[in-house]
C-alpha cells in the first residue's frame, strides 16, 4: 500500500481520514518510519509504521499523536478501509515502548529525536554497545566517553535530551494510564510541560480552565480516575466556581445563593449542605464574593 496521495489542499487529506469509517479494534506494535503528514493547528498526523512480519508498511492516523520517526509505540484504535487511502489503523491509545533489538535502537537514535546523536553517533553507540546501548545512556552515561567523537559536550548534550525524553514518556504513560484520551494528554503535556503530573495532582480542574477544548464534565471524570472523591470539598468547591463562571458566560454577574447551591448539587449528584459548606470556604479564601444572599466571582 502506498503513502497516501499529496493533496494540494492539505486540509481535505485532513477531512478525508477524519471522516473515514471504523470497522474492527486491533492493538499493534512497531518502530515510526516517517510521518507523512502532521497538522500544526489540529496535532492530526498520518505515518508509517514497520512492523515485524510485515513487509509493508502500515499506516496510522489520529489527533494529537506524539510521535517522532524511528520511536517504537504500541497503537490501540481501530482499522479503517478507506476507499482513496486504503487500510490504516486510526488510533486512539497509545505508548512509546523502548527498541529491543540493536537495528531498531539504532534507528530510534538516528531519528534526531535524542539531541546530541544523529545516524553517525547512533552507529557508533550501537556498534559499542548493542543492545545494551540505551541502559549505558541511561544507567551508565561515563561510559559514552568511550565512543569516538563523544566528549564532555556532547554526552552532557546526549544525558540532558535523554532525560527530557523519558519525562515526556513517563508524563504521558501517567496521563494515558488515569484514562485521559490521547489528545487530551498532549495537550495537557503542552500547557503545563514536566509539571502536568503535580498540576493534575493538586488539582485537575484546573484543566477546563486552562486548556481549550478541555471543559468541566472532562476535568471531572479526569479527577475520578485520580482518585478524588465524588462527595469531595475540592470536587465540590470546583462545581461552585464552574457554575458560577457558567453563569457569566450567559450574562449574569452573580447568582442567588439559593439557587447556587441546587445548581451545583444537581451538576455534581450531591447534596446542597456539602455546596453551602463549600461557598463558605471559598469565601473564607476570597475566591468568591457572598454578598446580600448573591454570590459573586471576585472580577465581577
Amino acid at each position: 500500500m502506498g503513502d497516501p496521495p499529496k493533496y494540494r489542499n492539505r486540509q481535505t487529506l485532513l477531512r478525508e481520514l477524519q471522516k473515514a469509517p471504523s470497522s474492527e479494534r486491533a492493538e499493534i506494535e512497531g518502530v515510526v518510519e516517517r510521518i507523512v503528514y502532521e497538522s500544526a493547528d489540529t496535532g492530526f498526523v498520518v505515518a508509517r509504521l514497520s512492523r515485524e512480519g510485515h513487509a509493508d508498511l502500515t499506516t496510522f492516523v489520529g489527533p494529537g499523536l506524539a510521535v517522532s520517526a524511528g520511536e517504537t509505540v504500541r497503537l490501540r484504535g481501530h482499522w479503517i478501509d478507506d476507499a482513496k487511502f486504503g487500510r490504516q489503523l486510526r488510533v486512539d491509545g497509545f505508548e512509546t515502548i523502548r527498541p529491543s533489538s540493536a537495528a531498531a535502537i539504532e534507528k530510534y537514535l538516528g531519528s534526531g529525536l535524542i539531541d546530541g546523536i544523529g545516524k553517525v553517533y547512533a552507529k557508533r553507540l550501537v556498534d559499542a554497545f548493542g543492545v545494551d546501548t540505551l541502559r549505558v545512556i541511561d544507567e551508565e552515561p561515563h561510559r559514552l566517553h568511550g565512543v569516538e567523537g563523544i566528549g564532555d559536550k556532547r554526552a552532557g548534550q546526549i544525558r540532558t535530551a535523554w532525560e527530557a525524553q523519558k519525562a515526556i514518556q513517563s508524563i504521558m504513560l501517567f496521563l494515558q494510564g488515569h484514562g485521559v484520551p490521547v489528545t487530551q494528554a498532549v495537550r495537557i503535556y503542552k500547557q503545563y510541560g514536566d509539571k502536568a503530573v503535580a498540576v493534575l495532582r493538586e488539582n485537575p480542574y484546573r484543566l477546563a480552565r486552562d486548556i481549550a477544548g478541555i471543559g468541566f464534565k472532562s476535568a471531572d471524570q479526569i479527577a475520578e480516575q485520580l482518585g478524588i472523591a465524588r462527595d469531595s470539598d475540592r470536587r465540590a468547591a470546583a462545581g461552585v466556581l464552574h457554575v458560577l463562571q457558567e453563569a457569566s458566560s450567559e450574562g449574569h454577574t452573580r447568582l442567588p445563593a439559593n439557587e447556587l447551591a441546587p445548581r451545583t448539587a444537581e451538576l455534581l449528584g450531591i447534596n446542597t449542605e456539602l455546596v453551602d459548606t463549600v461557598v463558605e470556604v471559598l469565601q473564607d479564601a476570597k475566591d468568591i464574593v457572598l454578598e446580600r444572599e448573591n454570590v459573586y466571582l471576585p472580577p465581577l
